[in-house]
């Protein structure tokens, strides 16, 4: 479960710190994003969409877990994630935190970041 994806480490090392559920403590891991490092902050992985919903919930925070997960099978490009993520973020104003969480790592981080360029402009 994605909570953040920031370019800051030390934004996201601090934000990590503050998001704890039950025994688990939110942790920063890095991928690259066309040469550029992304830090994410995550809790997790889970086993089922139900588990990281339930996750969610308890954490507090608003969470956006698409219906089924996305699974590698389904995993379509980049490009298509980022544009879905774009498409959401602009709904998604009212909210000051949201959670983006699927069992792909790389597609829940492309959507996660679509929303959060949605965001920022």
């Amino acid at each position: 479960m994605s909570f953040f994806a920031l370019l800051s480490q030390q934004r996201a090392q601090s934000e990590a710190s503050k998001i704890r559920v039950g025994n688990e403590v939110a942790h920063v891991e890095t991928v690259m994003r066309s040469g550029v490092p992304v830090y994410r902050v995550i809790l997790g992985p889970y086993p089922t969409c139900a588990e990281a919903q339930r996750t969610a919930k308890a954490s507090g925070t608003t969470a956006w877990i698409p219906e089924g997960g996305l699974s590698g099978a389904f995993r379509q490009t980049m490009s298509h994630w980022l544009a879905e993520g774009r498409k959401l973020g602009a709904s998604l104003r009212r909210f000051t935190c949201i959670v983006v969480a699927g069992p792909d790592a790389d597609a829940t981080a492309d959507v996660a970041l679509g929303i959060a360029e949605a965001q920022a402009g």
